[in-house]
């Protein structure tokens, strides 16, 4: 598998497709609970594709707890 490395670092725009969201909302996500880390290389600014995917694992955990906790409630 050392052909096919992924990038650490990801364009907005990128991580703005992975989480399904607008570029706008990604970068105003800064300023709410949900941080990621940005990183500039002069004026491009990168995400941390790890980070990313956390996030995303998080956000699927969570739903998934919120439908169990829905579907035993009613038992």
């Amino acid at each position: 598998m050392e052909g096919s490395k992924q990038p650490i670092f990801i364009t907005i725009k990128d991580a703005a497709s992975m989480l399904g969201l607008s570029e706008d909302t990604l970068h105003h996500l800064k300023a709410g609970t949900h941080k990621l880390t940005r990183v500039r290389f002069g004026r491009s600014v990168r995400l941390i594709r790890q980070e990313v995917e956390d996030h995303i694992d998080q956000r699927i955990k969570a739903s998934r707890r919120r439908l169990d906790h829905q579907f035993t409630k009613g038992e």
